[in-house]
């Protein structure tokens, strides 16, 4: 026991105190408590005095904590507050919060007592649980760093970001983060910026390359702050993955590059058909420059006459509508009329709202000159069309004309004004053989039109029962050694074994569906090609060609599958024209085929042998 004298000039000491004061005997017992104590727990002076110092602690953790007393009151040694041990107290109401205790001791009259300061830790624990909270949240990654410049605390992008645990980043230092051949510049720019710190923001052009765990670098932008908490500061670094934006920053410029070294005038315009982009084929066709129109209405460039039409045009685009290219005439700045080829579509943004109009305009006033010269070969192209008109697919085939023959014959066209333009022999011999070539390629095109227009129309043709499994053993045999080297593995399923059907059809589209699987199959595993029918009352006899392979991308090309020329992956072995002749053959015969395909996932083909699919 304390004396009196003693016991109060202790407690005016420790009631001088600000944190709560708990002076425990050699037995382990309360025998001093400050004021801050009984504020702290609840209890009155009395109610403490003489207890066992564990009355002030959780029940689950009194066992551990007489062990750890009774070693302390052996072997005193002082602890001071901030060492890292923490721990729950009991309040006197049966709530537990968080302390941190400091220990030292005192000998009076050869009598050894612990002294116990402690702290209420809560508020600082919920303000470094707030500061946690808010790390996480943060949509960038957060690493904070010590004077040393030692990682001491990551959030979760971070270890998303460079594909590390937290485990495996705190206690390292930052340069962990940053490829080699930048660390000792980093590290020199470290120490400058701990010796004066000063907050830089995000944007204010600093770019760094980062590593990665796996190590792949990325550019990322860092913005610094700092926290000092007493006489300890520490570094915040906020890091941005700008590798997209600057993926995407350069996929601009280049597309500004495109658009401003473009023949052709490219306008935008907004939802008020007000000029807002002019590049300088615009100024070289119109004659305006971007300062005289940008804030024009798109009205200047049109000749009164077809204002109301071009508005028409205008509408249909605000709408969504497909208004394909059209052409016109328009008026450049010396008041000169000409004829152009214009293309529209809408302009959208982010949210897939329509905010304006691009607008592509061709100058083929000189193609419109010439046309008497390509007069018979316009005269053929109309009557395809017409006799076109009457067959279901006129929409496919109007596109192959207007897009496969338009380029070649305006090209024929360019090349007899060149021809008549020049003087020299040795310079129309060179355009004599260009020519040929054009010529050749017209050539082709008109043949393939030719022989899918004999398919159509050629629907005598003999036709015999037919086995599909003969059928499918043929094509095996033919493509064997495609198959043997692509490894492809070929699934059957013949729930409708036969069919009365043409052979010579049948057998060409086995091949061509199936050349196409193993053509553009997926590198990263061996094609497995499934080949199955069946037959019901409402599709008739119908046969699936499935495989795993590189897939379509439908939203993209979903329309154009089926088109002359349409190739979609990047195989120089690639025509564009076995599904566009697999088409005409099955509808030729009364039949339809769709397609349904995923990218990365494979292609189904479906074909309905005796009813017409419809839109």
């Amino acid at each position: 026991m304390l004396t009196i004298e003693t016991e109060y000039s202790y407690r005016a000491i420790l009631n001088s105190a600000p944190d709560a004061m708990v002076l425990i005997d050699d037995s382990g017992l309360i025998e001093l408590v400050n004021t801050q104590t009984e504020t702290m727990f609840g209890y009155k002076r009395d109610e403490l005095l003489g207890k066992e110092v564990e009355f002030l602690i959780p029940e689950r953790y009194r066992a551990g904590h007489k062990a750890k007393k009774k070693g302390f009151l052996k072997a005193p040694e002082v602890r001071e507050m901030g060492s890292g041990l923490e721990l729950y107290a009991l309040h006197k109401n049966g709530t537990e919060f968080l302390v941190e205790i400091a220990l030292s001791y005192v000998v009076t009259n050869g009598k050894l007592s612990a002294c116990a300061a402690i702290r209420d830790m809560s508020e600082k624990k919920a303000a470094e649980n707030k500061f946690k909270a808010l790390l996480e949240s943060a949509p960038d990654a957060m690493v904070i760093a010590d004077s040393e410049g030692r990682i001491e605390l990551v959030n979760a992008q971070t270890e998303k970001m460079f594909g590390y645990s937290r485990t495996e980043l705190i206690g390292c230092e930052v340069e962990k983060l940053i490829p080699q051949r930048f660390t000792q510049r980093h590290k020199t720019a470290k120490m400058d910026f701990i010796s004066a710190p000063e907050v830089r923001e995000m944007g204010t052009g600093i770019e760094l390359f980062a590593l990665r765990k796996d190590g792949t670098e990325f550019m990322v932008e860092v913005a610094l702050s700092y926290i000092k908490t007493g006489n300890k500061t520490s570094a915040c670094a906020a890091i941005r993955d700008i590798g997209d934006r600057k993926r995407l920053e350069k996929q601009n410029a280049q597309l500004a590059s495109i658009v401003e070294s473009s023949h052709d005038a490219i306008i935008a315009k907004n939802n008020d058909r007000i000029i807002v982009s002019w590049n300088k084929g615009a100024e070289m066709i119109f004659g305006f420059t971007a300062r005289e129109v940008l804030g024009e209405h798109v009205d200047v460039l049109i000749p009164e006459e077809k204002r109301q039409e071009t508005k028409v045009l205008m509408e249909q685009v605000l709408r969504g509508e497909d208004t394909r290219h059209k052409e016109t005439k328009m008026l450049r700045k010396n008041g000169e009329e000409f004829y152009a080829s214009i293309t529209c579509s809408p302009i959208r943004d982010s949210q897939g709202e329509i905010i304006g109009i691009s607008q592509i305009v061709r100058d083929i006033s000189k193609q419109k000159a010439d046309g008497y010269k390509i007069e018979s070969l316009s005269n053929e192209m109309i009557e395809l069309k017409e006799k076109l008109r009457y067959h279901k697919q006129l929409e496919d085939f109007a596109y192959i004309t207007s897009h496969n023959l338009r380029s070649p014959v305006g090209n024929l066209a360019s090349l007899f004004l060149m021809y008549d333009q020049q003087a020299e022999m040795e310079d129309k011999s060179a355009i004599v053989e260009k020519l040929r070539t054009v010529t050749h390629h017209l050539t082709n095109t008109l043949n393939e039109l030719s022989k899918a227009l004999s398919i159509k129309t050629d629907t005598s043709i003999e036709k015999s029962t037919l086995k599909f499994q003969d059928f499918l053993d043929a094509t095996i045999v033919v493509l064997s050694t495609e198959i043997d080297n692509s490894r492809a593995v070929i699934q059957s399923n013949f729930t409708c074994p036969s069919i009365h059907y043409p052979a010579i059809y049948l057998e060409s589209i086995l091949l061509n569906l199936f050349t196409n699987a193993i053509k553009y199959r997926d590198p990263e595993r061996s094609p497995v090609i499934t080949i199955e029918t069946y037959e019901n009352k409402r599709d008739g006899k119908v046969l699936t060609i499935s495989d795993n392979g590189l897939g379509i991308d439908m939203a993209r090309h979903g329309k154009k599958v089926f088109g002359l020329h349409k190739t979609f992956h990047r195989n120089t072995d690639a025509r564009g024209v076995g599904l566009f002749i697999t088409k005409a053959q099955i509808e030729a015969m009364g039949g339809s085929i769709t397609v349904n395909s995923v990218l990365g996932q494979g292609t189904v083909f479906t074909i309905y042998f005796e009813r017409e699919v419809q839109p």
